[in-house]
């Protein structure tokens, strides 16, 4: 049986189990880079169930990141 993710797909389930684990570690929701770097997942295992990291997000129960809010020129 191989285990190592580098060399056969993940299936969704794995994926998403993978994914909570992280968000559980963290106690945040990462990025794409920052999950795949840390569970080991290839983005292309991603890419294959899901067109966008974010639908990933939701599926696992998560909340997507926001974009980072413009610090207005008056607090600067």
């Amino acid at each position: 049986m191989v285990t190592d993710t580098k060399l056969h797909r993940l299936s969704k389930a794995e994926i998403v189990d993978h994914f909570r684990a992280c968000c559980q570690k963290l106690g945040e929701t990462p990025g794409r880079e920052r999950f795949c770097r840390l569970a080991g997942v290839r983005e292309t295992n991603i890419a294959y169930y899901w067109s966008r990291f974010s639908d990933l997000v939701k599926e696992a129960g998560g909340s997507p990141q926001d974009w980072e809010k413009k610090i207005p020129d008056s607090e600067l």
